[in-house]
């Protein structure tokens, strides 16, 4: 019984995690096309279309997260059955390292969550006026 409740403590602690690393992706996110505003407005002061430098900003973000969520349950896979294997080393103690169903519909999840999130970094670019981007 015991162990049940801390594999239920550490799913909620896993996804809790997972929520602060999507939010700290967006501030990232957000962050780096204020400061790329300049930019954007250039492209705008050329002839760019609103919808042009939105699907730019909506294309990177949704390539960054589809890109990272499967490298990161690769690497996270590896620095897994690394310390497992060094834990039945160390211990004897053999732990099973899987990929799974769960694992597949996570990364799927996030990269869905990421396509949606694209949209708000992309919005505040399509909206910021061109002169306030070039005088900023």
């Amino acid at each position: 019984m015991a162990l049940g409740n801390v594999r239920d403590l550490m799913s909620v602690l896993a996804f809790a995690t997972q929520v602060l690393v999507v939010a700290a992706v967006l501030m990232a996110l957000l962050v780096g096309f204020l400061a790329r505003s300049r930019q954007f407005a250039v492209l705008r002061a050329i002839g760019a279309s609103r919808g042009y430098v939105f699907c730019i900003a909506w294309v990177e973000v949704v390539l960054l997260m589809s890109a990272g969520a499967p490298l990161g349950l690769l690497l996270g896979f590896g620095a897994s059955t690394a310390l497992a294997c060094w834990l039945q080393a160390q211990t004897g103690f053999a732990m099973a390292v899987s990929l799974g169903v769960p694992e597949s519909c996570l990364i799927g999840g996030l990269v869905l969550a990421g396509v949606l999130v694209a949209t708000l970094p992309a919005w505040l670019a399509f909206r910021r006026p061109i002169a306030q981007g070039l005088t900023a």
